[in-house]
């Protein structure tokens, strides 16, 4: 009879389930490459009963090996893209340990809301059909549109705009 590998003492290994009609999907395809690996790192930490995370720009530098700043960057698209819920926004004052912003996964459940693993994929449509629905209308007016109403017509039938000054030169 075989044995488990790791006794239920010491628990699970790390590990991220990432499933292939997610991957497929265009919402998780726009991802630029550092997003990707962020979230991939943050499912690997994921644990039940433990799905806040600490996410300044210093603690995903240090995950994911990147700047501070493309750390902040990284975690704003994964919010706006709907794969991380900002539980507490970040601030500059305060006690060390307060300053943080803390986000969650947004596939698994939190005390204040109810885990969702479509939500990247409803995000995406809803831009989708934004952008579908938007008027449109006429872009910037060109220059040559905007001085066909000031042109007139000489005697010999060619347009003329005429000048405002009469001492400039051409």
């Amino acid at each position: 009879m075989s044995e488990a590998l790791y006794k239920s003492i010491r628990g699970d290994k790390a590990h991220a389930r990432i499933y292939d009609q997610h991957m497929k999907h265009p919402a998780w395809k726009s991802l630029s490459g550092n997003a990707f690996k962020l979230l991939c790192a943050t499912l690997a930490a994921y644990r039940p009963g433990q799905n806040s995370f600490p996410m300044g720009g210093k603690t995903i530098a240090l995950m994911i090996s990147v700047s501070e700043k493309t750390g902040k960057k990284l975690a704003d698209e994964l919010i706006e893209t709907g794969h991380f819920r900002e539980e507490r926004r970040g601030k500059n004052v305060g006690h060390l340990n307060t300053r943080e912003r803390v986000v969650s996964l947004t596939r698994h459940d939190t005390e204040t809301s109810v885990g969702d693993p479509d939500l990247p994929i409803k995000v995406w449509q809803e831009k989708l059909r934004m952008q579908k629905e938007a008027p449109r209308g006429p872009g910037k007016k060109s220059g040559s549109e905007k001085s066909a109403a000031k042109r007139i017509s000489n005697n010999g039938g060619a347009d003329v705009i005429p000048l405002k000054k009469a001492d400039t030169r051409m």
